[in-house]
């Protein structure tokens, strides 16, 4: 293994060690793959349990940090009073787990106009500052 890749690796685990406590908010799938990671396995040998490349590996675990590592969900979480229940799960399902507009309506039976207008809304209130 080269240095750099190396180095990534160790970035990563640190960056995630620190977002632990958001893990329990990801798809059991996704839950299973960072705990493998954070508990010293490679990216090669989780490659070969799952039976992708290690560079398919380093690529979902960084797409799953980026989104443990958004603030907007978070932010939501601090501001809930603002969002009924529905808004909540809606924020959830596309900050965290990443899933498309269209994905959670069928999911939600909710609109995609409503999806775009609670996701549009929680971004209004984050860059006013309210």
């Amino acid at each position: 293994m080269n240095k750099q890749s190396q180095s990534m690796k160790y970035q990563l685990r640190n960056r995630m060690e620190v977002l632990r406590g958001r893990i329990i908010y990801l798809p059991h799938g996704e839950q299973l793959l960072v705990n493998v990671f954070l508990n010293g396995s490679s990216f090669t040998q989780i490659g070969f349990l799952a039976n992708v490349s290690g560079a398919t590996v380093a690529r979902r675990l960084i797409k799953i940090l980026r989104r443990l590592s958004s603030t907007n969900y978070m932010l939501a979480m601090h501001r809930r009073d603002d969002f009924d229940k529905t808004q909540m799960e809606i924020l959830r399902r596309y900050f965290v787990k990443g899933q498309s507009m269209v994905t959670i309506a069928k999911k939600t039976k909710c609109s995609r106009t409503y999806i775009s207008k609670t996701v549009r809304s929680l971004e209004e209130k984050i860059a006013d500052g309210k």
